[in-house]
């Protein structure tokens, strides 16, 4: 808060970390929840699922946002031992978002260049599978969403792509 304060920012988003294990998830939604209701509109809460919890990743992403969290994420797929084109796992809680109308962030990396810490290795094929599986889905592709902005000049992507936001928390390390 008080870099915010510092900065001249109103309000920061906190994301959910990609836990292997979902108990640490539920553990760290608990606390953003506590965060979020102590500081309502200055800081804004994204749970952290794993999705090979199956209907337990499900039923602590609605708890944590009808508990006042914003959306889903950040997921780290190539961490938490799974692809974002499973769609069998994933529909759940992309059905989930929409109905709740909240984004999911995800993990992305861009194929090419130098390895930094973090980068990872979810592809950007996977990430459109996601998104065309789910044009309803509201989905935040972490890190630039691994250069896919860029393909967003081919109007097959971009089509595909109607629903995507991207953050530019990479760019220290590009």
């Amino acid at each position: 808060l008080s870099e915010l304060e510092r900065s001249g920012f109103d309000a920061a988003v906190a994301c959910g970390w990609g836990w292997t294990d979902q108990a640490l998830c539920v553990e760290q939604n608990d606390y953003l929840i506590e965060i979020v209701r102590r500081h309502p509109g200055r800081i804004h809460g994204f749970a952290a699922v794993q999705p090979t919890a199956g209907a337990a990743a499900v039923r602590e992403a609605e708890r944590a946002i009808r508990a006042g969290l914003r959306g889903i994420g950040e997921l780290m797929p190539h961490g938490q031992g799974y692809a974002l084109d499973q769609t069998e796992l994933l529909a759940p809680l992309a059905e989930l978002a929409v109905a709740l109308d909240v984004p999911i962030l995800t993990h992305t990396s861009e194929p090419v260049g130098h390895l930094y810490p973090g980068k990872g290795e979810v592809s950007l094929p996977t990430v459109l599978h996601l998104a065309t599986s789910y044009p309803k889905l509201k989905l935040i592709c972490a890190h630039w969403g691994g250069g896919l902005p860029f393909y967003e000049l081919m109007p097959e992507v971009a089509a595909a792509a109607a629903n995507l936001w991207y953050d530019t928390a990479a760019s220290p390390y590009l």
